[in-house]
């Protein structure tokens, strides 16, 4: 397993407190300028049902279909529906995510960041620490969530409960709002890296399930664009 950077123990992740806080500002003003959802240029509000796919019996929502080019983590493809304990060990269904969420913003997600990486590895450190400030803050409430599955803790060993805790509660200059999930196996992982795998593996996915952008090995430098992007065409290309 390859990771761009040199390894970071487990404690560095708390060495990143603080550097991207100086950029949410900026960051909220330029999502809110940029940010046009088809609600936005349609006067309407919601995302049209009748263009999503929740065709398959998985959730409580339903799960989209395969789509024309199947299952799979490329773009392209429709990333298949998984489960994976999260930090207080509950099973979570990640077709969960397909259904209108139950806060302020009320309505389906439109776009979906997936993170896949390690404890160890410190470019996916790095990441994690702009995860919050730059756009789950700023955009959640447009219908964007972010997931991240952990396969490895920062000594290299399956992720335990109390490292997702930690990782997620008081790693970082703020704790993480969204959901941290453990491959402890690393078969969900290796399954979606391919067999040439290197991390931080960032997955973006739509309103229904299409991997509409994928970067691997590197901490992306236009995520935010890309987020934005499918903000605004949330039912696939």
């Amino acid at each position: 397993m390859a990771c761009v950077g040199e390894p970071s123990a487990e404690g560095e992740a708390g060495e990143t407190e603080g550097s991207s806080e100086d950029t949410e500002t900026s960051a909220e003003a330029e999502t809110g300028a940029e940010t046009e959802t088809e609600a936005d240029a349609g006067g309407e509000t919601g995302l049209d049902e009748s263009l999503l796919d929740r065709s398959q019996d998985r959730g409580p929502c339903g799960y989209p279909g395969p789509g024309e080019q199947g299952y799979g983590a490329e773009p392209g493809q429709r990333l298949p529906a998984f489960e994976l304990r999260d930090c207080d060990f509950e099973l979570v269904d990640f077709a969960g995510l397909m259904c209108p969420r139950d806060d302020d913003y009320g309505d389906y997600n439109r776009a979906i960041l997936v993170s896949v990486g390690a404890g160890w590895c410190a470019p996916c450190v790095t990441e994690t620490e702009t995860f919050m400030p730059e756009l789950y803050t700023p955009l959640h409430g447009e219908g964007l969530e972010i997931v991240q599955v952990l396969f490895e803790d920062g000594a290299g060993n399956p992720p335990t409960t109390s490292f997702c805790a930690g990782w997620s509660e008081e790693s970082f200059s703020r704790p993480l709002a969204f959901p941290v999930l453990l491959d402890q196996t690393f078969e969900w992982s290796e399954a979606t890296l391919g067999a040439d795998a290197s991390i931080p593996l960032s997955l973006l996915v739509d309103a229904n399930a299409n991997v509409r952008w994928r970067e691997q090995g590197v901490v992306p430098e236009d995520t935010l664009d890309q987020v934005l992007e499918v903000l605004a065409s949330p039912y696939g290309e």
